[in-house]
C-alpha cells in the first residue's frame, strides 16, 4: 500500500471494492455452469461447495469494504487492505482457470456423438485439476476468513484505545470546569465564612433574666413565650408622619440587636432570590428605602444595647464604691441615676427617626389602588422569614410600597428572641384611619388618657382629641379590613365600611350608597359613635381594586 497518507488509502479501498464485485459475480456465475454440467465426474460436488463457500465469504468482504469507505478510522483499518487484495487476486485467478476447464469440456446440443464422447472423457482426464482447484477454493477461502477476524480484532482493539482517549479527554476537561468553577465560588465561600463568624457571635450572648428591686419602680415585664424553648415574638410598630418622619410608639423590652441584625441579613439574601427568580417587581428606590430603614434600626438597637451596658456599669460602680459616688456629690458633680425599670433607655416612649430619603409621595399615589402581597415563608441559613408587602399602583410602570410587615423567627441556636418590623407608610394611614387628629386637646381637664397612651408624651399626634386616647392602626387591622372587603357585583354599590370600638375590639357593619359619592355620605352620616370613640377608619372600595 502506498504512504499517501488518506487519499491514496480511500484510492486502495475503491479500487478493491470494484475487485470484490468482479469476483463475487465470477464466483456466482462459475456455480451456475458447473451445477447443470452432465456427466461430471464425483468430484464436482466438491467443487460446488467450494464455490458455494466463496462466494459467501466474498459477499462479506463486500460489507466490510462499503463500510470502510464511511469509515472514520481508515488509515488505521487500512492496514488490512493489502492482504485482502492478495487473496481476492488469487481466488479471481482459480476462477479464470474453473472457466477455461468447463469451457472445454461443455457439450453443446450442435456437437454429434463423436464430439459428446470426447468432451466426456476430457472431464475424466481434468478429473485431477478440479480436485486441486477445489482444495485451493479451500485454502483461499480460509485465509479471507482469518483476514477479516484480524481486521475485527484490530477494530477492538481501536476502540478500547479511542475510549480511553476519550475519557481522559472527558477527566481533562472536567478538571478544568472545576477549577474555573471554584474561582467564581470564592465571593461564596467568604460569605460562609461570615455567617459562621456571626453564628459563634451569636452563640456566645446569653440571656439574662434578671428581676427589678422591690423598692424601685415597676419590674421589666418577661413574657412567658421568651424561654429557651419557644421564641418570643417582639413587634416594632412604625408610623409615617406628613414631614415623612419615623415614629416608634411601641416600647421595648427585649435585647433585639442579635435578631434585627439576622432579620437583616434573612432580608437581604431573600430580596436577591426574589429578584433574580422575578418574583419582585419593586424599584429601586423603595428596595433602598427598606435597607435603609433595617440600618437605622440596628443603629438605634446598638444604641440601647450601649445605654443598657453603661447603666449596668454605673449600677455595679455605684454598689461596690459607695464613696466614690458620695464624693462626687459633695464635689458639686451629682451622681447619674438610672432607674432599674428601664431595661431600655433608648426604647422607651416614642422613638422618632428621620426617614430614609425617598421621592415623596405624590396625590396619584395617595389614592393608588392597593395589592397586598403575602409571601410564602423562607427559609434563610439564618431562620423563617415571613414578608407581606402592600403595594399602591398609580399606573406606573412600578408599584410603590405602602407598607410592610417582616416577621422573622431565628433559630432557637442563634437567638431565643424573634422580631417582627411592621411600617405604615402616611397614605396608607390616612386611608385606614377617619378623621385622624394632629394635636392633643387644649382643654385636657374633662378628659382621661388612656391606659395603652401612658407611654406617649402628652403632645403626641397619635392622640384622639375627643377622648385623648391614642387613635393608630395596627397591621393586622388593615389585614383584617382588606380581607372583610369584597369587590362589589354586577348591580351592586358597596360604597364606606367603617370600623366602630375602641382599641382594637370593635365591630364591621356595611353600608350601600345609590347615586352619589362616599365622600358626601361620609359628611352626612357618620358612624354612631365616630365622635366618642378611638380606632375608626373609613375603606372605600373604590380604592381597593
Amino acid at each position: 500500500m502506498d504512504d499517501g497518507g488518506p487519499l491514496s488509502v480511500a484510492a486502495n479501498a475503491f479500487a478493491i471494492v470494484s475487485m470484490a464485485d468482479v469476483v463475487f459475480r465470477s464466483g456466482k456465475q462459475l456455480y451456475d455452469l458447473y451445477s447443470r454440467t452432465h456427466n461430471a465426474p464425483a468430484s464436482m460436488a466438491q467443487l460446488l461447495d467450494e464455490l458455494r463457500t466463496s462466494t459467501s465469504i466474498i459477499a462479506h468482504v463486500r460489507i466490510f469494504l462499503h463500510e470502510f469507505e464511511t469509515s472514520a478510522f481508515a488509515i488505521t483499518d487500512g492496514q488490512s487492505l493489502p492482504q485482502i487484495r492478495t487473496v481476492l487476486t488469487l481466488i479471481s485467478h482459480e476462477y479464470d482457470i474453473l472457466a477455461r476447464l468447463i469451457q472445454n469440456a461443455q457439450s453443446a446440443s450442435s456437437d454429434g456423438w463423436l464430439g459428446q464422447f470426447t468432451k466426456s472423457l476430457r472431464w475424466v482426464m481434468e478429473e485431477q485439476k478440479l480436485l486441486q482447484s477445489s482444495r485451493r477454493l479451500q485454502r483461499l477461502t480460509a485465509s479471507m476468513t482469518v483476514a477479516l477476524s484480524v481486521t475485527g480484532r484490530r477494530n477492538d482493539v481501536l476502540m478500547r484505545r479511542e475510549l480511553d482517549a476519550t475519557r481522559a479527554d472527558i477527566t481533562k476537561l472536567a478538571q478544568k470546569i472545576e477549577e474555573r468553577m471554584s474561582n467564581s465560588i470564592v465571593p461564596l465561600s467568604r460569605t460562609d465564612s461570615l455567617r459562621l463568624q456571626q453564628q459563634k457571635l451569636a452563640r456566645r450572648i446569653q440571656r439574662v433574666k434578671t428581676q427589678g428591686r422591690q423598692s424601685g419602680s415597676i419590674p421589666r415585664p418577661v413574657p412567658p413565650a421568651s424561654t429557651a424553648i419557644c421564641s418570643y415574638l417582639e413587634n416594632l410598630v412604625l408610623y409615617e408622619h406628613e414631614d415623612e418622619s419615623i415614629q416608634l410608639v411601641e416600647p421595648i423590652y427585649e435585647e433585639i440587636t442579635v435578631p434585627l441584625l439576622l432579620l437583616k441579613n434573612a432580608l437581604v439574601a431573600a430580596v436577591q432570590a426574589a429578584l433574580a427568580s422575578s418574583e419582585l417587581a419593586v424599584s429601586k428606590s423603595d428596595i433602598r428605602f427598606v435597607s435603609n430603614m433595617s440600618n437605622l434600626l440596628l443603629a438605634h438597637a446598638h444604641a440601647a444595647s450601649a445605654a443598657r451596658l453603661r447603666s449596668k456599669v454605673t449600677r455595679l460602680d455605684a454598689k461596690e464604691n459607695p464613696g466614690k459616688s458620695a464624693m462626687l456629690r459633695s464635689n458639686g458633680r451629682p451622681a447619674k441615676h438610672v432607674p432599674s425599670s428601664e431595661h431600655w433607655e433608648s426604647w422607651k416612649g416614642i422613638m422618632i427617626m428621620d426617614a430614609p430619603s425617598r421621592p415623596r409621595w405624590s396625590e396619584d399615589q395617595r389614592h393608588s389602588s392597593l395589592h397586598v402581597i403575602k409571601a410564602s415563608p423562607r427559609e434563610t441559613p439564618w431562620g423563617l422569614l415571613r414578608p407581606e408587602l402592600v403595594l399602591g399602583r398609580d399606573g406606573g410602570s412600578l408599584p410603590r410600597v405602602l407598607g410592610f410587615r417582616f416577621s422573622f423567627s431565628p433559630l432557637q441556636k442563634l437567638s431565643t428572641v424573634g422580631v417582627s418590623v411592621s411600617y405604615i407608610s402616611q397614605p396608607l394611614l390616612q386611608r385606614f384611619i377617619w378623621n385622624l387628629p394632629k394635636r392633643y386637646p387644649s382643654d385636657k381637664s374633662n378628659y382621661v388618657r388612656c391606659s395603652r397612651a401612658a407611654a406617649l408624651p402628652e403632645e403626641s399626634p397619635m392622640l384622639c382629641s375627643s377622648c385623648w386616647r391614642r387613635k393608630t392602626v395596627q397591621w393586622d387591622d388593615l389585614d383584617n379590613g382588606l380581607s372583610k372587603h369584597e369587590r362589589p357585583g354586577r348591580g351592586q354599590d358597596l360604597r364606606p365600611v367603617r370600623y366602630r370600638g375602641s382599641g382594637r375590639s370593635g365591630s364591621y357593619r356595611t353600608r350601600q350608597f345609590r347615586g352619589a359619592s362616599a365622600k358626601e355620605h361620609q359628611s352626612k352620616e357618620p358612624a354612631r359613635g365616630s365622635s366618642r370613640r378611638c380606632g375608626a377608619k373609613l375603606i372605600s372600595s373604590a380604592t381597593l381594586t
